[in-house]
Formats: structure tokens, C-alpha cells, sequence
């Protein structure tokens, strides 16, 4: 018998290698560039899907720096790190129902509020599309979608880090990555466009939750995490003090950037001490009454 699938292989070969050859020449000539291009970047793909499937936890830090590197913008706002995220839930949940053959969530409290949450939205959207108030204009159908998908891709990576990020030093890597990347835009931002260079082409606009998120993540890292190396924490506060004087002082009008990370670090050092708290009453207080009149004003 087994000589019999070697002699079959070898006859095989010839044939694989023509119809290869033809299956290349009637692309060339039959298809589009556009066509061509999506064919260039199949075996990519195909690459990429493996690669999520061997380590997925590297799938999820791919995910969250993509949309901040690739200038692709969909409908509704659709970027690739949506369409990565949308990539590793199906990727998850196709293994789960065909090798594990079980969707188990790990045990979590907060688990069943995050879906009651999701059932709730799908039932917003649902009672939303009925003509409530016929005077009324409604949103635009993809707009709503958008929204929609923003809540499900939200859980459906909550559960994913929750589910697939078993080890500690890929939590950390990932960790890592965001800041490093933060630093790195923030650097680029402020700093290139002072000598008349654009940085459209390499990092991507971001909204004032990735500031928000940036700042949380650095203070907490250098002001919590006592495992971490005296020069990390410091070049972590650098980070924050940076992050702060792009928002401050070259942002300011954009008070969703820095107020909220300002409220952001105040409730880190209330719930790490309660007394470190009431300091920062009078603190914030007083801070409060200066900005009151740029903030208003501006």
C-alpha cells in the first residue's frame, strides 16, 4: 500500500505544479487589481489567522496597536482593531464549539452583569428601531449598528483577555506594549509637527479615552506595582507628567483629555488610601476654583 501512495504522489506533483501555473495565468489575465491585491494578501491572512489561533494572546495586543498604526476607516467608524477583535471572538468561539465542543466562561462575578449588560443593548436596539415619535428624526441605521458593535466588540474582548490570557507574563507584555506605544505617539505627535512634518501617515488620530487609558495604566503601574525597577516607575511618572503637558498645555481646549485623567489619578490614590483621599479634597478643591474660569471660558 504504500508504495502505491508514493507512486501516486509522484504523478500527482506534476499536475499540482501545472494547474498552480494555469490557476496564476488566468488570474493575471481575468482578474482586477483589486482582485489581485486581495489574492496577494490571502496567504498573509491565512498567516495571521494561524498565528491567532497558536497564541491569541498575541492576537490581542496586535488588535489594540493595529487601529492605532493601519489608516484603514470603514463605515461607522469600522477600524482594524475592530475587525481583529471580531476576528479572535470567531476564532474563540469556533474552537470552543469545534474542539473543546463547550463555551465555558471562566468563573467571574463579573461575568453575568457584563452579558445582562449585552442582552440589555440588543434590547435597546431592537425597541429603538420601533417609531415611537413619528415627528422624530432617527439615527441612521449603520450609525446605530456602529454604536451597537462598539458594545459587543467591548465584551467580547473583556471576555476574551479574561478567557484566554492565562499567563501572567502575557498580561504584561500587553501592558508594556500600549505604554510603550503611547509614549511613542505622544513623542511623535508633539514633536514632529514642530518642524512641519505630518504624522497622519503614522499614527492615527485617537480619541480622549486612549489618553484617559494611557494615564490610568502609567500612574497606576508606577505608583502601585512595587516589583517593577526604581528607573521603570520613574520613566512611567515621566510618562504621565508628558502625557499631561501634551493635554494641558497643547490641548487644552480638548477638556475630555485632561480632566478626565486628572479625576482618573485623584480616584487611583483615593482607592489605594483612603487618607491620601482627603488630602486631595482640599487639593482638588483649590485646583478646581483656578481652572473654573479657563475651562468655562475656553
Amino acid at each position: 500500500m504504500k508504495p502505491f501512495l508514493g507512486v501516486s504522489q509522484l504523478r500527482l506533483r506534476p499536475l499540482l505544479v501545472v494547474g498552480e501555473l494555469l490557476l496564476i495565468a488566468a488570474l493575471a489575465f481575468m482578474a482586477s487589481q483589486r482582485q489581485l491585491t486581495l489574492v496577494l494578501f490571502l496567504p498573509l491572512g491565512v498567516g495571521l489567522v494561524l498565528t491567532f489561533l497558536r497564541w491569541p494572546s498575541l492576537g490581542l495586543i496586535v488588535a489594540s496597536l493595529a487601529g492605532m498604526v493601519v489608516p484603514f476607516f470603514g463605515p461607522s467608524g469600522l477600524n482594524v482593531t475592530m475587525i481583529l477583535v471580531a476576528l479572535l471572538l470567531g476564532l474563540w468561539l469556533l474552537d470552543r464549539v469545534v474542539h473543546q465542543r463547550q463555551i465555558r466562561l471562566v468563573p467571574s462575578r463579573t461575568v453575568w452583569p457584563l452579558l445582562s449588560f449585552l442582552v440589555i443593548a440588543f434590547i435597546s436596539f431592537g425597541v429603538g428601531q420601533l417609531n415611537w415619535l413619528p415627528f422624530a428624526l432617527h439615527a441612521p441605521l449603520g450609525a446605530q449598528l456602529g454604536g451597537l458593535s462598539i458594545i459587543v466588540l467591548s465584551a467580547g474582548t473583556f471576555l476574551l483577555v479574561a478567557n484566554q490570557v492565562h499567563d501572567l507574563g502575557w498580561l504584561s507584555r500587553m501592558t508594556w506594549a500600549f505604554l510603550a506605544f503611547g509614549a511613542l505617539a505622544i513623542v511623535v505627535g508633539s514633536v514632529l509637527p514642530k518642524f512641519g512634518l505630518s504624522t497622519q501617515k503614522l499614527i492615527q488620530p485617537v480619541g480622549s479615552v486612549y489618553f484617559i487609558w494611557l494615564v490610568a495604566m502609567a500612574f497606576s503601574q508606577a505608583a502601585l506595582n512595587g516589583d517593577l525597577h526604581p528607573g521603570w516607575r520613574l520613566a512611567l511618572g515621566g510618562l504621565v507628567l508628558y502625557t499631561f503637558y501634551y493635554l494641558f498645555f497643547l490641548r487644552f481646549a480638548d477638556k475630555s483629555g485632561w480632566l478626565p485623567a486628572l479625576f482618573c489619578i485623584a480616584a487611583i490614590i483615593g482607592f489605594r488610601s483612603w487618607r491620601a483621599g482627603l488630602v486631595l479634597i482640599p487639593v482638588a478643591a483649590i485646583t478646581a476654583w483656578y481652572l473654573t474660569t479657563e475651562v468655562v471660558s475656553s
